[in-house]
């Protein structure tokens, strides 16, 4: 089954700065999460119980699945601090 696309504005504006090789595997990760939300190397996010995490290179990948939609929340380079930074102001 292949969940529909949402992607948050955060997710959108960062993707948007990429180009060549970056633009390339992080669509293709997404993509892969659209047709298998729950991949092997995908884990829970600490304190998000309903989200996941999934690194593409340098890149961490957080999401929810929601009925028959994969929405991608933050896409951010693999640094934890920032990416729980980004997360907590989403959340405020």
């Amino acid at each position: 089954m292949q969940l529909t696309l949402d992607i948050s504005s955060q997710a959108e504006k960062f993707l948007s700065k990429r180009s060549g090789k970056e633009l390339r595997q992080l669509s293709e990760k997404i993509d892969q999460l659209c047709g298998n939300p729950f991949p092997g190397d995908a884990t829970n996010v600490s304190g998000y119980a309903s989200f996941k995490k999934v690194d593409q290179g340098e890149f961490r990948i957080i999401y929810g699945v929601e009925t028959e939609a994969l929405k991608i929340l933050i896409v951010e380079r693999r640094n934890d601090d920032e990416v729980y930074k980004v997360l907590r102001r989403m959340f405020k």
